[in-house]
Formats: C-alpha cells, structure tokens, sequence
C-alpha cells in the first residue's frame, strides 16, 4: 500500500500553469478567509486600532508593542507562503525577480485595492492587470499621437516609451486623492447602503 502511495504521488506533477493554478488559487482562498476571520477576533480590532491611531490604542490598554509585532509575524508568514508558491512555480529564486519596478507596483495594488482589508489584494491586482493588459494599450495609440503635440521639446521616442509609467503614475494619483482607502473600502460602503438602500436617506 505504502509502495502504491509513492507511485502515484510521483503520478502527480505541478510543472504547468494549470496545476500551479489549483494549488494557488485555493490556498488564497483559505488565505483571504483566514485573514478576514482574524479581523473579527480580539487582536484583529486591536490590530485596526493601533492601525489607525496607535497612541489612542495605548491609552485604551492595548499593547501598542505586542500586536505590531503580531502583526509583524503574520504578515511575514504570509509573505513566506507567496514566496514559496514563487519559487517553486519559477524553480528559483533571484533578486532580479524583486527589482525596484516590482516593488512599486506591488504598493500600487496594496494603496489601489486597500490596505486592511482581505478583499483589497484581490481588488488591487484585478485593478492593475486590467490598467496594464487592456487600458493602457486601448490607449497607447491615442496618446502616442496627443502627447508629443503637448510635449514638442521632448523627443517622441522618450514620450512613446514612457506611456506606461504615464498613466500607472495618473492612476495611482488619482485613487491617493478621490479614494486613498481603496477599493475595498469602498466596496464595504457600497455592501451597507445596499442592505439599508430602502433607508438609505
């Protein structure tokens, strides 16, 4: 029994994309699902306390120290998982895989989707795929054409190839202005008028 086991484990192999895509996606379910239920619990209001007002949270009797180093711990073990669902679906690890570029963009996500909230990281990726895979080439064309007329000191070559950040850049301003908690916020907000909508005034 113990020989058939082993076989049919070596059976099984996550070298693709579609099986990496079945180990992935589950276990951020269960992720986002364990982080929601924290928020729920005892240290995950005193988390959203020291977070928004830490010298409130103290003279409230939380330990300011203690829950931002359990804060500190999760988030570290949720960064472990990630960073060992990277490695094994790139076969290695290196620090060109974690350039300057990358890290931004990550922080664009986390400020775009919004920071404390379990739903934000899922709102934030969403968000900038589709500003990367569909908006911003739908308006490459259209900008590689105004932007120069606006900018004539500026060679177009340079212009053309920083569309890109251009727009990434505008985005993010925009949501730090009109929407600085996010998505996800605002997706709660949109959750609670939807339930009392016949109250709503």
């Amino acid at each position: 029994m113990f020989n058939a086991l082993i076989r049919r484990s070596k059976a099984l192999s996550f070298a693709s994309d579609t099986a990496m895509y079945y180990i992935i996606v589950p276990l951020s379910v269960l992720l986002m699902f364990l982080a929601r239920n924290i928020i729920r619990t005892r240290t995950g209001r005193a988390f959203i306390s020291v977070r928004d007002n830490d010298l409130a949270a103290e003279l409230l009797g939380i330990n300011v120290f203690t829950y931002k180093l359990r804060a500190f711990f999760l988030s570290a073990v949720y960064a472990g998982i990630a960073g060992c669902l990277l490695a094994y679906e790139r076969n290695s690890l290196s620090l060109n895989a974690f350039e300057l570029d990358t890290s931004i963009e990550m922080l664009a996500m986390l400020i775009i989707g919004g920071a404390g909230y379990p739903l934000g990281a899922l709102f934030g990726v969403a968000f900038i795929r589709v500003l990367q895979e569909a908006f911003i080439p739908f308006l490459r064309p259209w900008l590689s054409d105004w932007l120069p007329q606006l900018f004539p000191f500026v060679d177009a070559v340079n212009i053309t190839s920083a569309i890109n950040p251009i727009v990434f850049g505008g985005a993010l301003i925009i949501f730090l202005v009109l929407e600085p908690r996010g998505i996800a916020h605002r997706w709660e907000v949109f959750k609670v008028a939807w339930k009392i909508r016949p109250y709503a005034y």
